[in-house]
């Protein structure tokens, strides 16, 4: 992994606070700055179920409907249960099994939110390329074909979800 990016690491809890009070000053630049919103798509969910306690998720959310009140809140399967939408990644189902491999004492927290969102109106982010969110080489062939994104479209629509489905471009920019 020597390209992987660097993380953010803390050697106390409390250190986490400065981590909380960028993201924050980050949301209210986004916020403020740049017109109405329509969204806000919250990406690092397992990183919230390993220690929820960390994150003031309901803080963070109370930002930013106080500053755009009529934007949308997702955080993949949820955080609270009080997103407006749950946006799971190629399923629609619950991580709390995962939850429960990696950090059993918060899997009543994945189990709880995705509870109150299962049966909203809901978005399921999958990719064109069955493995990667963006392009890879070795897939490039492997783009799904119309029937298996008109499957994937129909099972989507029987969940009451929306599709989301990524297309990474190719190299030269192109969208395959």
């Amino acid at each position: 992994y020597a390209n992987r990016p660097a993380q953010y690491r803390w050697r106390k809890d409390e250190d986490f606070r400065k981590y909380v009070d960028f993201v924050h000053a980050q949301l209210r630049e986004l916020l403020t700055n740049y017109g109405p919103l329509a969204g806000i798509w919250f990406d690092p969910i397992m990183g919230f179920y390993a220690r929820p306690d960390l994150f003031p998720i309901e803080e963070t959310y109370d930002l930013v409907r106080s500053l755009q009140s009529q934007v949308l809140i997702s955080f993949k399967q949820g955080a609270s249960g009080t997103e407006d939408f749950a946006a799971p990644e190629r399923s629609g189902h619950s991580l709390v099994d995962r939850v429960r491999q990696m950090a059993p004492k918060w899997a009543h927290v994945a189990e709880n939110a995705w509870e109150s969102n299962k049966t909203k109106h809901n978005e399921i982010c999958d990719t064109l390329q069955p493995q990667v969110w963006g392009y890879k080489k070795a897939d490039a062939d492997q783009s799904r074909r119309p029937n298996e994104v008109m499957q994937m479209l129909g099972s989507a629509w029987a969940s009451n979800c929306n599709l989301l489905l990524n297309t990474g471009p190719l190299p030269d920019g192109a969208i395959n």
